[in-house]
């Protein structure tokens, strides 16, 4: 399949930089984080801004949504972790998590539990209910950017500023194991469901997948520039795209073919996320905007 990509609009989306773009699983809305420190929800298609969330005093680095898309949960700068109902539009409540800033953000997949990460080295976990923490995991030396829970529930890899991948065991509160990763640093973890295997993105420029079985290494990528690479792959599990200096770089998956750059005016692209119907992409830019592109199947140009 044929991929064409036309930017559909551009629009200043915060106050500073956009940290996080991400459509909702469940409903046609986009949600935005930004260093201005609002979270906002957009119509997908019109992009208009329909609710603006405030309540953190300082940058907001990371949001996931969950149980239906009614909950939202928000990590910031001012080293909290906050729960939000959007359909009541209020927070739920608010911990001082960290003591430092807050990046890595991860809800299991039951959905029971919130893990959180931060600078301060330490990765947590939270009743998803109540905010009560329930475990505290301090092995990582330095600042811990990027958290993901396996599919399975049971552990949580992280990275950061350290060359290796950390898995923990939530069941017995311990550090399982070391993977050697990337040189310096982890600057992203992604798990990509269809295929069953986890993307990481660090410095030395390269992409990594890996088997989350035995933690082999798959396949790697030489990725372009510098940055905070954040990445995405559609949901039908074809292509993936990843962010660096000004541009977006857009590949087959899991082949990792390069079938374009897509320009971008301004050096940092820190969120990224198609939409679930994988028309669109939302590109969260440090200029205070958030692009679209609008992807068409060469089987759409035909017609």
């Amino acid at each position: 399949m044929s991929w064409i990509f036309k930017e559909q609009t551009a629009f200043k989306a915060h106050g500073h930089y956009v940290t996080k773009t991400m459509f909702m699983p469940e409903k046609p809305m986009m949600i935005t984080a930004g260093m201005d420190n609002a979270i906002k929800l957009w119509t997908v298609g019109k992009w208009e801004n329909t609710l603006t969330l405030k309540g953190h005093a300082n940058s907001v680095n990371n949001v996931a949504s969950f149980n239906g898309d009614r909950f939202l949960a928000s990590v910031s700068t001012d080293k909290t972790l906050r729960k939000w109902d959007l359909r009541t539009r209020e927070q739920l409540w608010s911990v001082k998590a960290h003591t430092k800033t807050l990046t890595g953000l991860s809800i299991s997949p039951d959905e029971a539990l919130i893990a959180t990460s931060s600078y301060d080295g330490k990765m947590k976990v939270w009743n998803a209910e109540t905010g009560e923490m329930m475990q505290v995991f301090t092995d990582f030396p330095k600042n811990l950017t990027s958290i993901c829970f396996l599919p399975e529930g049971k552990h949580i890899v992280g990275g950061g500023f350290a060359e290796e991948l950390y898995l923990w065991n939530i069941e017995t509160g311990e550090l399982e194991t070391k993977i050697p990763a990337h040189e310096t640093a982890v600057a992203q973890i992604y798990y990509q469901p269809r295929h069953n295997v986890f993307l990481t993105a660090g410095h030395g420029k390269k992409l990594k997948q890996w088997n989350p079985a035995d933690w082999s290494l798959i396949a790697e990528t030489d990725i372009y520039g510098k940055g905070a690479y954040p990445i995405s792959v559609n949901r039908a599990g074809d292509m993936l795209a990843v962010g660096s200096e000004k541009r977006v770089s857009i590949y087959t998956f899991p082949d990792m073919v390069l079938l374009q750059h897509l320009p971008i005016a301004v050096k940092g692209v820190y969120g990224l996320d198609f939409s679930q119907d994988g028309r669109f992409l939302a590109v969260g830019c440090a200029n205070k905007k958030v692009v679209i592109w609008q992807i068409i199947t060469g089987d759409e140009k035909l017609r």
